[in-house]
């Protein structure tokens, strides 16, 4: 069974074991991150901080109402686990 993750399709019978699997799997997860944050890989953690705070005062729920409040709650679930992916492993 395909899984589809950040828009890569990850077939688990193309690797050999199931640990390689899981490595691909993580890597793509913190591509994904890196792209929600809109930061390079390469990007120190300080510069990805600034960033997260950054989007989190753009799109932070309490400066909208209705419908794009909800939408603005799922986009910072969202940029919070982008940035702690990326905290985890600097």
């Amino acid at each position: 069974m395909a899984k589809l993750l950040g828009g890569y399709i990850l077939n688990p019978k193309t690797y050999t074991s199931e640990e390689e699997t899981e490595t691909k799997i993580k890597l793509r997860s913190i591509d994904l991150a890196y792209s929600i944050l809109d930061v390079k890989c390469y990007t120190p953690i300080n510069e990805v901080k600034k960033r997260y705070l950054q989007l989190m005062k753009e799109f932070h729920p309490d400066r909208y109402s209705g419908d794009a409040k909800i939408e603005m709650e799922e986009k910072t679930k969202l940029i919070n686990w982008a940035y702690s992916e990326i905290k985890a492993i600097a």
